[in-house]
């Protein structure tokens, strides 16, 4: 149910966004998703893999900090008020959200995936089933039906 996210401390400068996902390139990793936060001279990037484990470790072998972290997935509805309800859901659950992004997956066409970084996954993950929002489990995210007409 929980995905590992790799969080990837880089130097804010023209260039090295382009030589972390070279690494990732050159052995054969395939982002899933990928969001950068600006810091005054270093940015985080976020990134989702296909193989989050050996990327870790390919990055850390390259000089790269890297921590692996849970997100949560969830397929919310493509109708206004379902974010607010999320929102309400968890926040009267006692849970924060600490960020936030969306992806779209080849396999699901136009309807986003929404990652998450709570206070407590497992909580959050128990209120979006009670209020009707999809979890995506790990193997959707890391899977897809266009990696196998790749190889």
């Amino acid at each position: 149910m929980l995905i590992k996210q790799l969080s990837v401390f880089i130097q804010n400068q023209r260039g090295h966004l382009a030589d972390v996902t070279e690494v990732l390139a050159r052995n054969g990793i395939n982002i899933r998703s990928i969001t950068v936060t600006e810091g005054h001279e270093f940015g985080i990037l976020r990134i989702i893999t296909d193989d989050p484990y050996r990327a870790a470790h390919l990055l850390e072998e390259e000089g790269y900090l890297v921590k692996i972290s849970n997100v949560l997935a969830i397929e919310p509805a493509d109708k206004p008020g379902t974010m607010a309800g999320i929102f309400r859901a968890l926040s009267e659950a006692g849970i924060d959200v600490r960020y936030i992004y969306s992806i779209i997956r080849p396999t699901h066409g136009k309807v986003p995936t929404i990652i998450l970084k709570t206070s407590d996954h497992e909580k959050a993950a128990q209120v979006m089933k009670e209020i009707g929002v999809p979890v995506v489990e790990e193997e959707e995210i890391y899977t897809c039906e266009n990696d196998q007409e790749d190889r």
